[in-house]
């Protein structure tokens, strides 16, 4: 950015008006949730103080933060969760709730429907099988109950044989006429074959395809004899003289099967949960700018996700907000009054004002070191005093101006235009000066008058005898001297001698100015 001068100056031209932003920029909700995810049609799962709700994309709440936990959907439902697991509501993607009869409590690792089908436990701590009405429609009597995949689940009545693989009636499958077995896992893709599950008969350990055949893909139908246990549910097994471990997760999918040196890559279902989408109309860089059309919002936030064309999630001081695009609206503009005069002499103030809505509305321009410094606005007119920025050898000024609504800061437009340069000093110096042809030398001032109605800006005088000085500003209509001879010699001729004395002034925030004065010095002659 070009150095700013911090000098008041008028532009010179007719009256006219300049959209700054053809959109706005609104709080939907600000300094609200601790952390946000995309939940459903288009609404949002928010944390706040530790318990979760929902909210649609204009932050209103669907359902208020109250919540140890609300899931991700999956099968067209959530789970309202509260203390301890229990179960309160079944949810729909519309963020409807529908409120679950009885005491019921889920399962922390698999909170879930399945094919239909959600494990819940009672009071007794007995597990059956809900629908997604929120009836239950597999009665609780199972010490342990895992979800259903691929239509069956593993669930145990008691330690003693007492798993089975039900499907989603409650029916037992049967392997070789066998129902009860030692262990029964959930079934699962392997190799992106069929689907297999695992039991153990008489300890030996087979895989079942969903019809109950024994299949010999990995072991043969015979099964493979298990040796031991390395852990809970890592089950060792031979096989003739080779060695297969086989594990299983905690919903009793297989997870992995290692047999010699084949490692079976084994798939587990997953929860599919919805991603912040891809938004068209919304650019948001690398630096965390935001742009949306013409306009501009500057880095202000730790994180940017863009919802909507029309809305935007923020994060800043660890909290989440909505911003609202209003993209049709025009309803800040800022144009220039018309000057009555024609220069730019010293710091003559320039007026911008604000038209339309001004709510919530500041205004700022930027300093030499690129900080914003806000100007005062008039809260009737909207009028206010901008700051010149630069001013080129064509005599076109540029003003930097931005707004801040609602505390979001938005980039700042420049603005140029044609004005008329005009010079508020004088430079002068003495008709006749007498110069001694002893010393050989003289001993003379200049004046430098304001002569403008404006007081001048800090500006520098140089003379071309090497002559440098400072001031911080000149007062309207005021002068000030400056000693210029003493270092000027005059040769000792019997005539008059006219000079030529070249002043530079720099004006902070105008071009260097160059000014010559003609001084005439008559030469006395002095015996002695």
């Amino acid at each position: 950015m070009k150095r700013l001068n911090k000098l008041y100056i008028v532009l010179v031209f007719l009256v006219c008006g300049d959209t700054l932003y053809s959109q706005t920029v609104t709080w939907q909700r600000q300094s609200s949730w601790d952390a946000v995810e995309i939940f459903g049609d288009h609404l949002l799962k928010v944390e706040q103080s530790g318990k979760w709700g929902l909210a649609d994309f204009d932050g209103v709440e669907v359902i208020p933060c109250n919540y140890v936990c609300l899931t991700e959907i999956h099968e067209e439902r959530f789970l309202v969760i509260g203390e301890n697991n229990k179960l309160l509501s079944l949810g729909y993607p519309s963020g409807r709730v529908v409120h679950v009869n009885g005491e019921w409590y889920v399962d922390d690792v698999w909170p879930y429907f399945t094919n239909g089908l959600l494990a819940v436990r009672n009071s007794q701590n007995l597990w059956g099988y809900m629908d997604k009405s929120g009836k239950v429609v597999i009665k609780e009597r199972y010490t342990n109950a895992f979800p259903f995949f691929f239509g069956f689940a593993s669930v145990c009545e008691n330690n003693e044989k007492g798993w089975h693989i039900i499907n989603t009636k409650g029916n037992c499958l049967t392997v070789d006429g066998e129902k009860n077995f030692s262990f029964a896992s959930s079934y699962t893709k392997i190799d992106e074959r069929r689907p297999l599950a695992m039991v153990l008969i008489s300890d030996k350990l087979y895989f079942i395809d969903i019809n109950g055949n024994t299949t010999g893909d990995i072991v043969p139908d015979k099964g493979a004899t298990v040796s031991g246990f390395e852990s809970e549910k890592r089950f060792v097994c031979g096989e003739g003289n080779s060695r297969m471990e086989v594990e299983v997760g905690a919903v009793v999918e297989i997870v992995s099967i290692t047999k010699g040196n084949v490692d079976y890559q084994c798939h587990k279902n997953s929860v599919e949960t919805i991603s912040f989408p891809q938004v068209r109309g919304i650019d948001i860089e690398n630096d965390g700018t935001i742009k949306v059309g013409e306009l501009v919002i500057l880095p202000q936030f730790q994180e940017v996700v863009a919802l909507t064309s029309e809305r935007v999630l923020v994060k800043n001081d660890e909290k989440w907000s909505l911003l609202k695009f209003d993209l049709d609206e025009s309803p800040i503009r800022v144009i220039l009054n018309e000057s009555l005069t024609q220069e730019i002499c010293h710091n003559t103030p320039m007026f911008f004002q604000l038209i339309g809505k001004r709510e919530n509305v500041r205004v700022y321009t930027v300093d030499e070191e690129g900080n914003m410094a806000f100007l005062d606005v008039d809260s009737t007119t909207g009028s206010f005093h901008a700051l010149m920025n630069y001013l080129n050898k064509n005599e076109e000024a540029e003003f930097i101006i931005g707004l801040q609504t609602d505390d979001v800061v938005l980039a700042p437009k420049v603005f140029a235009e044609k004005v008329s340069l005009g010079d508020g000093f004088m430079v002068s110096g003495p008709e006749k000066v007498i110069v001694s042809k002893r010393k050989g030398k003289t001993s003379t001032e200049i004046t430098i008058w304001n002569h403008s109605d404006q007081d001048a800006a800090p500006f520098d005088v140089s003379v071309d005898n090497g002559i440098n000085m400072h001031f911080d500003g000149l007062p309207s209509h005021r002068f000030i001297t400056i000693p210029v001879g003493k270092n000027y010699e005059i040769s000792p001729l019997n005539d008059d001698v006219l000079k030529s004395i070249k002043v530079k002034i720099s004006e902070i925030g105008m071009p260097e100015r160059e000014y010559k004065v003609n001084i005439k010095f008559a030469i006395k002659t002095i015996d002695g």
